[in-house]
């Protein structure tokens, strides 16, 4: 608390203040009047918005179908690459997800069914969440009918600019919320004199704030910035021809007509392209490649590579043109040794997925079977020095990418920096089982370095945990060991 400052005036007893002002005649700044208005218009925002937590829950329930039909749960992105986005892609395609060519080809309903669809746990609750803020906003005050014109016709509108602007899949109800933010943004702008006074920041200056976060969201890499462009703009447009039934009250009977008809087609249309979804359900483990990647799998574990390549043979017919199969397929061979034809499948990737490519682990994966495949290939050993290069300036702290560059530079000859590197990744793992990569890579380091002692040391204290009639999975880790071993016996140490 502070003491008042005051001192008499000669001639007077009254004390005087140091500050002059004007007494204060209330100490709130609004008015009863205000207050009253406030809280009627409050009371109306925060009335129950049953269609906007209605589609909330529809969109979490399209998610867990998702799921139950085998899309790999993720808190933040799917996978990428690799037999689990394989299996990703096509069930996207069979539910629905945006595709510009299919689109084109007439299954416009994917303009809408995209919107039922999400790639992670973070993308479908942070949109049920936005959606919840911003949805009953406008279903409060504008009315039902402006929420599904809103949320069908910007879902559209942003699928619809997503394809202008080459984008190649799309999922996410992104697109039809920000229509509401849309709408909410020009009720700021329009009717600002119409809003209770307290409350105008709120619906100027602070959703000023909220879009230029949502544009900042929008620049990340795997982001629809056009879906979010073109659903705010088309949310834009409603909140400038709509007017605000709790505002300016009920429109006249040839408005409201215009208004439900458009509410009846959105909701029309919506309910077409969900029906089209739902056909599509029961047919979708058809298509999927899950049975033949788990007896793929099944015939590595049992060492059985004659298998492998037959089930391959009939996934390369089933999924012809697929990038991602091909990218599983190099993983696969890889782990049998069939290394020619790994590499094949990688190269056929590459050229399949051109710059579509937005994983660099891809990179390693190239430069590991370059690696274990043709290690006393220079040109190869070379090429997989570059890649698995280019693999770490966007990963510089991965241990696979790095367990990839200690074995290249023992390739090629840079034996001190391996053997340092393989040290360190060896000394991060805890269990034994995790180093035994590591442990080859490093004893021949030592054999390179003329370290011989050392390296023995290393083979005889590890070769309890790695017993030779235990099966390792991947043949590429075999192949390390076999060439440690042969090392170790040529130079007379076993």
């Amino acid at each position: 608390m502070f003491r008042s400052l005051a001192h008499k005036h000669p001639d007077d007893d009254r004390p005087k203040r140091l500050v002059h002002h004007t007494p204060l005649k209330r100490w709130s700044p609004i008015t009863r009047e205000e207050r009253k208005e406030t809280r009627a218009f409050v009371d109306r925002l925060v009335a129950f918005p049953h269609l906007t937590v209605g589609t909330s829950v529809f969109l979490a329930w399209g998610y867990l179908v998702q799921l139950v039909l085998g899309w790999p749960i993720s808190f933040l992105l799917p996978p990428s690459a690799g037999g689990s986005y394989l299996a990703t892609e096509i069930l996207g395609e069979r539910l629905g997800w945006l595709d510009a060519d299919l689109v084109m080809a007439g299954e416009g309903w994917r303009l809408l069914s995209c919107t039922m669809l999400h790639g992670s746990l973070l993308h479908v609750a942070g949109n049920a969440l936005v959606l919840y803020f911003l949805g009953r906003i406008v279903e409060n005050l504008y009315g039902r009918a402006a929420f599904l014109v809103t949320y069908v016709g910007a879902g559209a509108a942003g699928a619809a600019l997503s394809i202008s602007t080459g984008i190649e899949h799309s999922i996410g109800a992104s697109g039809a919320i920000l229509g509401m933010l849309g709408v909410t943004f020009v009720l700021g702008l329009k009717h600002k004199d119409a809003i209770p006074k307290p409350l105008r920041d709120y619906f100027r200056t602070d959703m000023w704030v909220f879009v230029f976060l949502v544009g900042l969201l929008s620049l990340l890499p795997f982001v629809d910035w056009a879906g979010h462009l073109g659903g705010f703009l088309f949310g834009v447009l409603i909140g400038a021809v709509w007017p605000p039934r709790a505002i300016v009250g009920r429109p006249n009977p040839q408005a409201a007509q215009i208004q439900m008809a458009a509410a009846g087609a959105a909701l029309g249309v919506f309910l077409f392209a969900a029906a089209v979804v739902g056909s599509r359900i029961p047919t979708v483990q058809d298509y999927l490649p899950n049975e033949d990647l788990h007896a793929m799998y099944a015939a590595i574990d049992r060492d059985d590579p004659e298998a492998v390549k037959r089930i391959a043979d009939r996934l390369e017919d089933k999924f012809e043109g697929k990038p991602e199969l091909q990218h599983a397929l190099g993983q696969v061979f890889s782990s049998v040794g069939d290394y020619d034809r790994s590499l094949a499948c990688y190269r056929a990737f590459e050229n399949l997925a051109g710059d579509a490519i937005a994983n660099d682990t891809w990179e390693n994966d190239v430069a590991w079977v370059l690696f274990v495949g043709w290690p006393d290939d220079r040109t190869k050993v070379r090429e997989g020095m570059r890649r698995v290069r280019k693999a770490l300036r966007e990963e510089p702290d991965d241990p696979a990418m790095l367990n990839t560059l200690s074995y290249g530079q023992v390739l090629s000859g840079k034996a001190k920096e391996g053997e340092e590197l393989s040290a360190e990744l060896m000394g991060n793992k805890i269990l034994a089982q995790d180093r035994q990569v590591d442990v080859y890579i490093h004893i021949l380091t030592l054999l390179a370095l003329d370290r011989g002692d050392e390296a023995l040391e290393e083979w005889n204290e590890y070769a309890p945990d790695f017993p030779a009639g235990e099966v390792i999975r991947y043949g590429d880790i075999a192949r390390i060991k076999d060439r440690a071993e042969a090392e170790l016996r040529a130079a007379e140490l076993l």
